[in-house]
């Protein structure tokens, strides 16, 4: 990867989690990798900021957030498997590895907070198929091709290694869950 395109897809991902002290919530979460979630992450935000009570509004909200990962992950892996080069709105570079990697790392992300709603709910047939969808995600992470590992400690496998992080997580969320 172009060590100039590295260092902007670093900013950007990490512009997604920080939030600005001054903002609100729901205008603080921007995700410039997958654009199309960042309504629904600011949606989320805005009603995690007013209330601590889980409701099914806020359930919905983290069920779109999924939803709009889900749809990134896929748009990456069409991008991917086919050469859209030279139709309009598509290139060669939406198919880099660190938007596939990234999309999945979000979505799994997103799964395990529905994961822990559920088992807010007491609905824990529900967060074992969201921890369960978390984790195929994660695992799918190693199956895409991110180069050597010669090439040093690239922001494709830092986040490999936040993935297998995550991943240790979600687990430990599993084992805690109670028998069914």
């Amino acid at each position: 990867m172009l060590p100039s395109l590295r260092v902007f897809v670093i900013a950007f991902v990490t512009l997604a989690t920080i939030s600005h002290s001054r903002a609100r919530a729901e205008d603080a979460f921007g995700d410039q990798t997958c654009p199309n979630v960042t309504p629904a992450g600011r949606h989320l935000n805005a009603l995690v900021d007013a209330s601590t009570i889980l409701s099914d509004d806020l359930v919905s909200a983290a069920q779109a957030m999924v939803d709009g990962y889900r749809a990134c992950k896929h748009g990456y892996d069409d991008n991917a498997y086919h050469n859209h080069e030279g139709e309009t709105g598509t290139s060669v570079t939406d198919a880099l590895p660190i938007g596939r990697l990234y999309a999945r790392l979000a979505l799994a992300r997103s799964l395990q907070r529905v994961g822990v709603y559920a088992v807010d709910g007491k609905k824990y047939a529900d967060a074992r198929i969201a921890f369960a969808d978390a984790i195929k995600n994660i695992d799918e992470m190693a199956t895409i091709d991110v180069g050597s590992l010669a090439f040093g400690d690239t922001s494709e496998h830092r986040m490999l290694g936040e993935g297998q992080d995550l991943k240790k997580q979600v687990e430990s969320s599993v084992v805690n869950l109670p028998a069914p």
